[in-house]
């Protein structure tokens, strides 16, 4: 493919200053070698062809077995706008993530730089905010931070110095998500905390841990709605009692709060979803009363009196909604961009050297391969909710190494055999043990380790690989190199048993909840 193919606009469609330049037709003077060009911006104009590029939607796994980094959503953001591929429907860039209702988390405010809807934490909006959590002239206006709040890694330094002193933990499993070279040492700052709160729906590793374990409900067992990643506001209705003495997170939440003497709203959810319409600009036009309505498919229903779920659909919206009576914005940028002159602003792709291209499908000189590393279909996250299920657990048991059918006959490695895997350069440290899958839609060069959550856990050197090609805007090669060979000497009925039960706590098999 030529220079301005849209294969390689990620890496070369920018112009000196960051804006791309999508609605041009100059062509370019041809391709630049790579030496001539790494480590500079990329400086090329997407010609447009005559009847335009055709509606796509680009739809990936932003958490998934393989590892998509932020260069590289960037890129395909890139790519969607010098295409013309956002701002009208069949179009847009979708990253799927991992958790059920996690941009409506963000759209809460739960991420340490923004406040509800996305206002930067600072001084101005602090104040903002204090003026919106006032709800009558009788209560103190509360005292809103105007500096960010710590992530996770920040929280554990906190820990150590003595700055946090007690911790509440809600549906998180910190002890395997944390990206640590070692797990005992988060469980080490875990372990110096006063007072260490869970609060989930089944027992995880970080609960065992905890002073206090606060049972949640599912989904299934309470009001409320939820957010999916195209924007898309949905009544979650209530189907079973909570189970045994599990509660909904806001009861929970309202509940603590008056024992320690603040004062919350109550426990109706309408009356919290009319708060969030109150302080979330982008939710202002939305309300119960509007997703309760149910209405019927476009389709004609042959039968009027024969109604049935398929023939109905519930009401929906999708924000940005500031009014209302507003519809809702199904798609976004339709009018363009908050930017000057109306152009969105393309991410600085910068070049690398030939050096790093020539990795690509090929073999490392002495037999090293280049790996990711990730977990197979099962588990999801860190287990909490997938390790109940027995079945589930028994799908993928046994840690994979995914790797091409060249490289392994070069190495006399089968398919079904088990191996060992260590770091180049790191011989000393622990080694991983897998089992090959040999195939060939694993690039020559390339090599796959499907890890499970016991390793994730436990093993020092999985960690590490973890570390290495877990998310960063560096824009380094998310690989590592590994050496592989094979381990006769380990049974495959050993490894067969690396997944402990379903319910087990990774870090110690003996305890079980």
């Amino acid at each position: 493919p030529g220079p301005t193919h849209p294969t390689n606009l990620p890496r070369n469609l920018l112009s000196g200053n960051g804006t791309g330049h999508a609605d041009g037709k100059a062509t370019t003077t041809g391709p630049l070698s790579s030496s001539a060009v790494a480590g500079k911006l990329l400086s090329y104009t997407v010609q447009r062809p005559d009847q335009g590029f055709p509606p796509s939607t680009i739809v990936f796994s932003a958490y998934g077995p393989y590892t998509i980094t932020p260069r590289t959503v960037a890129s395909l953001t890139n790519m969607a706008l010098a295409t013309g591929n956002v701002g009208r429907e069949g179009a847009g860039v979708n990253p799927l993530v991992a958790d059920a209702n996690c941009m409506g988390a963000n759209d809460m405010g739960a991420q340490p730089a923004c406040f509800p809807g996305y206002r930067p934490v600072n001084a101005d909006n602090a104040r903002v905010m204090e003026e919106l959590w006032t709800t009558s002239q009788d209560r103190r206006a509360p005292e809103v931070p105007s500096e960010p709040g710590l992530d996770m890694a920040g929280m554990l330094n906190g820990i150590e110095t003595g700055d946090i002193r007690a911790m509440w933990v809600v549906g998180a499993n910190p002890v395997l998500s944390i990206e640590e070279p070692d797990s005992r040492r988060v469980r080490e700052v875990l372990g110096k905390l006063d007072f260490l709160v869970v609060q989930d729906i089944f027992m995880n590793e970080t609960g065992e841990m905890a002073d206090v374990v606060l049972p949640a409900s599912s989904y299934a067992e309470k009001e409320g709605t939820t957010t999916n990643a195209e924007r898309r506001v949905q009544r979650v209705r209530q189907s079973i009692e909570p189970v045994g003495v599990s509660r909904p997170d806001l009861t929970i939440f309202t509940q603590i709060g008056e024992r320690l003497g603040v004062a919350l709203p109550g426990l109706d959810p309408i009356a919290v979803f009319n708060e969030i319409a109150r302080v979330v600009p982008q939710y202002a036009g939305i309300s119960y009363s509007r997703l309760d309505i149910t209405e019927f498919i476009d389709d004609a229903i042959p039968m009027p009196a024969a109604l049935s779920y398929k023939q109905l659909k519930v009401r929906s919206l999708m924000w940005p909604c500031p009014e209302r009576l507003d519809p809702g914005s199904p798609v976004l940028y339709t009018g363009g961009f908050a930017r000057p002159g109306g152009k969105a602003r393309m991410w600085p792709a910068v070049a690398q050297g030939g050096a790093a291209q020539s990795r690509q499908n090929v073999q490392e000189p002495g037999g090293v391969l280049l790996a990711t590393v990730g977990f197979p279909l099962f588990p999801f996250r860190t287990g909490t909710l997938s390790r109940q299920s027995y079945g589930l657990s028994r799908v993928e048991p046994t840690p994979r190494l995914h790797i091409n059918t060249l490289d392994a006959a070069a190495l006399g490695i089968i398919d079904e055999m088990p191996v060992m895997i260590t770091v180049e350069g790191q011989e000393s440290s622990e080694p991983v043990y897998a089992v090959s899958l040999v195939f060939d839609r694993i690039p020559q060069g390339r090599a796959f380790l499907a890890i499970t959550l016991e390793q994730m856990g436990l093993n020092p050197t999985v960690r590490r690989m973890r570390q290495v090609v877990s998310n960063d805007i560096g824009g380094a090669d998310k690989s590592v190199a590994i050496r592989v060979q094979p381990a006769p000497g380990r049974a495959y009925d050993t490894l067969r048993n690396f997944q402990p039960v379903a319910t087990g706590n990774v870090l110690n098999p003996a305890i079980q909840p």
